[in-house]
């Protein structure tokens, strides 16, 4: 128990607050919120074919 809650403890400082949750989080979930950061922080524009993309700043 103790040596679970030592882990636990080091895995979240790995991170700062706020982004603590990506360490718990499996690979799946990350990408899934990196791609909702990406399309909250873009901006919808239309390509040279006409279709909306969306277009980061990044």
């Amino acid at each position: 128990m103790r040596l679970e809650r030592a882990e636990r403890s080091a895995a979240l400082n790995r991170w700062p607050e706020g982004e603590r949750w990506r360490e718990l989080a499996d690979d799946d979930f990350v990408r899934l919120k990196r791609s909702v950061d990406y399309l909250y922080e873009g901006e919808i524009a239309r390509d040279t074919t006409g279709r909306q993309v969306v277009r980061h700043a990044r």
